[in-house]
């Protein structure tokens, strides 16, 4: 579906038509006169323009990254059977959020949920291993995820953070053990919070402590508005918001026994979302990470817990989730054949008025001609 009728013909696109297409470099994306600091954004399409200048030429790294992306999603969850792994994947995908961010080449979201998952992967076989090359690649992974977006730094910062919280609390005494923090893996998440400190220091030294803020200003909405949008538009976020605050609780009454990887995973997202929330900023797209570590997250929880739970629970569970998945598959449906359509529409747009150009050039050529000889 990503290759059906696509061409630079959607909004905002003619950014290609403006740089690479015309064989100029793209300019990283340092806007202090409206607080934008993202500078590695698009930086992908400086190399890709030097081998095509086609649609399918350039969509050639977004498909790349979604294999990658799928095959990832595929092995991350070693707890999981690889039927219950392969239904969250697709289920991921069929996510309007995400299906968005991989279906056109202008959305950072893509590379805001493939370097997580990297990072995920990494960290978790550094855990396993103790292998120091799997703790270098989660550093590269969240060094370059941080200047892609923004409020990536929340993202990492809530992960690093929630595991460094969760390890050093002992929950037999309800005390905490600071001796954990000089564990191997307690320094690899001090560093990932290092890297996410170091970001914001970067940004305020770029766009000053008062600097100015005119985009998230320009595009800001009623924090009550935006929270019943996202409600429409995603119910399973607030869904998962729920969840992880039930986690919480159970893990300060010992009643459970918390995932480092993935709880600290889920506060970062929770952490993303109330950003988003807070800054009045609504766009079917902005939530992608988070929709993808809510279905991974809530998608464990149900599977590992199938077994153990009553027959009406497991109904309201099946309901629920027929519930989301239709919401899901209605709203990614709406999207391809709005875009698609809209692609379309334009590309025709584009060739009549070409034909009609090159004819009225014709025809005026051949009046120049008549005259010349007439003359």
């Amino acid at each position: 579906m990503i290759l059906v009728w696509e061409d630079f013909a959607d909004y905002d696109n003619d950014f290609f038509m403006l740089f690479p297409l015309k064989g100029y470099y793209i300019p990283l994306s340092i806007w202090p006169e409206n607080g934008r600091f993202f500078p590695f954004s698009m930086q992908e399409f400086n190399l890709i323009r030097h081998f095509t200048n086609t649609p399918i030429g350039y969509y050639f790294l977004p498909i790349a990254q979604l294999l990658v992306f799928f095959c990832i999603l595929l092995i991350l969850d070693a707890d999981l059977s690889i039927t219950a792994r392969t239904g969250l994947a697709i289920l991921a995908l069929l996510t309007p959020s995400v299906l968005i961010s991989f279906g056109g080449l202008l959305y950072e979201e893509r590379n805001v949920m493939l370097l997580p998952v990297c990072l995920v992967l990494s960290v978790k076989q550094f855990e396993k291993t103790k292998a120091v090359g799997w703790a270098v690649a989660a550093v590269v992974c969240a060094q370059i995820m941080l200047y892609f977006k923004e409020t990536d730094f929340l993202l990492l910062l809530g992960f690093a953070g929630g595991r460094l919280i969760l390890r050093s609390r002992d929950g037999q005494h309800a005390a905490w053990d600071y001796e954990r923090l000089w564990d191997q893996e307690s320094r690899l998440d001090l560093c990932l919070a290092s890297l996410a400190l170091l970001f914001l220091v970067s940004y305020f030294a770029v766009m000053g402590i008062h600097g100015n803020i005119d985009y998230a200003t320009r595009v800001r909405h009623p924090m009550a508005e935006v929270v019943l949008d996202y409600l429409r538009l995603d119910l399973l976020v607030w869904l998962f918001v729920a969840v992880v605050l039930s986690r919480i609780y159970m893990i300060l009454r010992q009643r459970t026994v918390p995932w480092l990887l993935w709880d600290g995973l889920a506060f970062g997202a929770v952490a993303y979302l109330l950003t988003y929330v807070y800054l009045g900023m609504f766009r079917d797209y902005y939530l992608a990470p988070v929709d993808l570590i809510t279905i991974l997250y809530i998608g464990r929880i149900a599977v590992l817990s199938w077994s153990k739970i009553g027959r009406g629970s497991k109904i309201a569970i099946a309901a629920l989730g027929s519930i989301i998945f239709f919401q899901d598959a209605l709203g990614s449906t709406f999207f391809v054949f709005v875009r698609k359509d809209m692609i379309q529409a334009k590309t025709e747009i584009a060739s009549a008025v070409r034909v009609q150009f090159e004819h009225r050039i014709q025809n005026d050529g051949q009046t120049v001609f008549s005259v010349c000889i007439w003359i």
